[in-house]
């Protein structure tokens, strides 16, 4: 997939589909499964971390009989010390998106025989945002006091519209069992992200593999 945050990244899908056929014409749908990682970048604002000192909470005195003097205790608590300026930090979290994919893909095959077909493919695909889990570990402070933390790359959208089109080549193995090869292309018709930083809408390049079992 490009036009993202990241640049490029891999998407896998893997689903179950059913295909209706009417002589060269076809139509398929069915539901799978999209997983792909997505990076979002935050801002935290922080003070370092100096050092620490015994600070002085309270005293009091005893009298002593012996020695005929009051003798202090001393009540002592920790105090960090931070430093005044305010630093920022950029990490990162890496979190993986699943998505529910329902297609509608329409074919032709232009070429056919007993053993080999040819053919063209194109529909749409509904995606719906099923799950999202971070993968990397929650951001570590260390010693620093934390001010604040902003997440500052937009969230992905919980739906979107795709188009796919691409060539299918299907193999016949026997009379009950086919195997398809499909190099598509697929277009986004809004971005993936709720607050998209520019117009480009994303676009992928992939290639679909699948078994094909005849009732």
């Amino acid at each position: 997939m490009f036009n993202t945050l990241e640049g490029g990244k891999f998407v896998s899908n893997f689903g179950v589909e059913g295909i209706f056929n009417y002589g060269p014409f076809s139509i398929r749908t069915g539901a799978g499964l999209s997983i792909a990682k997505g990076t979002n970048e935050l801002t935290v604002e922080y003070n370092d971390f100096l050092g620490a000192y015994n600070k002085l909470d309270s005293m009091d005195f005893r009298w002593n009989d012996p020695t005929h003097e009051y003798v202090p205790t001393f009540y002592m608590s920790r105090q960090d010390v931070y430093d005044s300026l305010m630093k920022l930090d950029y990490p990162k979290v890496v979190k993986r998106y699943t998505y529910l994919q329902i297609p509608l893909i329409f074919g032709y095959d232009f070429w056919n025989n007993e053993t080999f077909s040819v053919g063209f493919r194109v529909g749409p695909l509904l995606s719906v945002l099923l799950e999202s889990k971070q993968l990397s570990a929650e951001y570590d402070p260390g010693k620093n006091r934390i001010i604040r933390i902003n997440d500052i790359s937009p969230g992905q959208v919980s739906l979107n519209w795709q188009a796919m089109a691409g060539i299918n080549g299907s193999i016949i193995l026997n009379k009950t069992l086919k195997f398809e090869i499909e190099p598509c292309l697929r277009y986004y018709f809004n971005s993936v992200y709720e607050k998209p930083v520019n117009n480009a809408k994303p676009w992928s390049v992939g290639v679909r593999a699948a078994l094909i079992f005849k009732f």
